[in-house]
């Protein structure tokens, strides 16, 4: 049986956690030329914030759960927002090629997975994750605390892939 996650929040980032981001990360979500990717991107809430929030010239969520990506789309139907969208895909096969920001909430996946992950990950891309993506590589790395829906803070890992 399948669980369903409509209404339900599963552990989304809040707005001022977002807030925070794009305050910590200015030259990068201020950029006309920035792509923003949210991978797995639930709800959406996150990917429509920071398409109306900032001059990103594309936000896109990826989400390989049906009824949180149906939600999201849902979401977005509702809004004028051509630089936008979502797609109801496995993160590792997806194309990410133009990414200049990526956030992934990865506090539940395997180092494997991560790994994985990091393979498709576009050089001079800012990473932002709940834990390190690839502990070997040449990145920059912060950290900082952010406000989530399930933890009042939440440590966070900001690199830039080199």
């Amino acid at each position: 049986m399948t669980k369903s996650f409509i209404g339900s929040t599963y552990g989304e980032i809040t707005t001022e956690g977002i807030d925070a981001l794009i305050n910590e990360f200015k030259e990068h979500f201020n950029n006309p030329d920035s792509v923003f990717y949210d991978l797995g991107s639930g709800k959406g809430d996150m990917v429509i914030y920071i398409a109306s929030n900032t001059p990103v010239k594309k936000a896109c969520g990826i989400e390989l759960h049906k009824e949180r990506f149906n939600i999201a789309q849902e979401k977005l139907n509702k809004l004028s927002l051509d630089n936008t969208s979502f797609l109801n895909q496995d993160i590792l096969e997806s194309d990410i090629s133009d990414a200049t920001i990526i956030y992934v909430d990865n506090l539940a996946m395997p180092v494997s997975w991560m790994d994985k992950l990091w393979d498709n990950i576009p050089k001079n891309t800012l990473i932002i994750s709940s834990k390190p993506v690839k502990i070997n590589s040449d990145i920059t790395r912060t950290r900082a605390y952010i406000s989530r829906t399930y933890a009042k803070k939440l440590k966070c890992i900001y690199k830039i892939k080199e």
